[in-house]
C-alpha cells in the first residue's frame, strides 16, 4: 500500500512529494522517494530526510536530473545519519535548477 504526501517548504524551500511503499523487498523495510532542489556554485551538500527515520537507511539512491546543461557530474554519498546525508560532486555545480531525486530504504 503506498502512501503520498506533499511537503512544503522544507529547508531549502522546494516543495518534495513523498511517496512510501512497505511492499517491496522485505515486509519490514520502508521506503520513501522524493525530489529536492540544488544549490549553484558548492561541491558538497547535505541532504535531509524529509521524514524521520528511526535508523540508519540500508539503502541511498541518489538520481541527479540535469535538464539545464550538458554538465556531467560525478557524485558520491558519505556522512550517512538518522537526519540525513551529504552528496558529493565532482565539481561545483553550475547553475540552479538542477534536482536530485532521492530514494532511501529504512
Amino acid at each position: 500500500m503506498a502512501n503520498s504526501f506533499i511537503l512544503s517548504p522544507i529547508t531549502n524551500g522546494v516543495s518534495v512529494i513523498l511517496s512510501g511503499n512497505n511492499s517491496s523487498v522485505n515486509s519490514s523495510l520502508q521506503n520513501y522517494s522524493w525530489v529536492t532542489g540544488l544549490a549553484s556554485g558548492i561541491n558538497t551538500q547535505f541532504i535531509s530526510y524529509p521524514i524521520a527515520v528511526s535508523s540508519l537507511p540500508t539503502t541511498i539512491t541518489p538520481f541527479l536530473q540535469n535538464s539545464i546543461d550538458n554538465y556531467i557530474y560525478l557524485y558520491n554519498v558519505s556522512n550517512i545519519t538518522q537526519t540525513g546525508f551529504s552528496i558529493n560532486f565532482s565539481d561545483n555545480l553550475k547553475s540552479t535548477g538542477y534536482n536530485l531525486s532521492v530514494e532511501i530504504f529504512v
